[in-house]
């Protein structure tokens, strides 16, 4: 009897695979150090779909931290929504169940998040960046239940934002699980009652 299993062709390199690819070599070799034609071989990809897919290195780069910050706020949508399926209704409670999962989700991609901090305007246009740190104000003044467009709502979102910056390069310098979770557990506690603190 003649063999009729069917083969199935491998599975093309995705966008995905891409984007790995691309953070991997970014961090290990930085931003100039990266080369498009060895970010297409690790992908499993020739450069001409790379190409294809992203017409510059700066385009891939900026599509890495884009994709890094919808991880990131995947993981507070899916935090604020487990606490709120346990019955928490307070914005302040709400807001720290979300900076928790963010930081924890910092400190589990550290890496990552350190490789943004080193890029300056002299490698990429950091424009798209920018404007979505000023995205994140008015999400946080929006989580936080706050009218934005008010001096005092513009000041604590501003505040709080700000803050969580330096809470992020805070525990990407945690060398453990533990000493991240000890760290995020000394940050909630703070930002919690700084919260309290400003809108009772």
């Amino acid at each position: 009897m003649a063999n009729t299993t069917t083969r199935t062709a491998p599975a093309a390199p995705t966008t995905g695979a891409a984007l790995d690819a691309a953070a991997e070599l970014f961090i290990e070799h930085g931003y100039q150090g990266a080369a498009m034609s060895d970010i297409a071989r690790r992908a499993g990809m020739s450069v001409g779909t790379l190409y294809n897919r992203f017409p510059s290195k700066a385009d891939l780069f900026l599509e890495v931290f884009h994709s890094y910050g919808r991880r990131q706020g995947e993981r507070v949508r899916d935090a604020i929504a487990g606490a709120r399926s346990a019955g928490v209704v307070d914005d302040v409670a709400l807001f720290v169940a979300g900076t928790h999962a963010y930081l924890l989700g910092a400190f589990r991609e550290a890496s990552l998040g350190r490789l943004f901090q080193t890029i300056g305007t002299a490698d990429i246009d950091v424009s798209s960046i920018r404007s979505g740190q000023e995205i994140w104000v008015e999400r946080n003044a929006r989580q936080l239940g706050l009218e934005t467009g008010t001096p005092r709502a513009d000041a604590i979102a501003a505040a709080i934002t700000g803050a969580l910056g330096g809470w992020v390069r805070g525990v990407q310098l945690c060398e453990s699980d533990d000493e991240a979770q000890a760290y995020i557990a000394e940050v909630v506690s703070i930002e919690r009652a700084m919260l309290r603190a400003v809108m009772g």
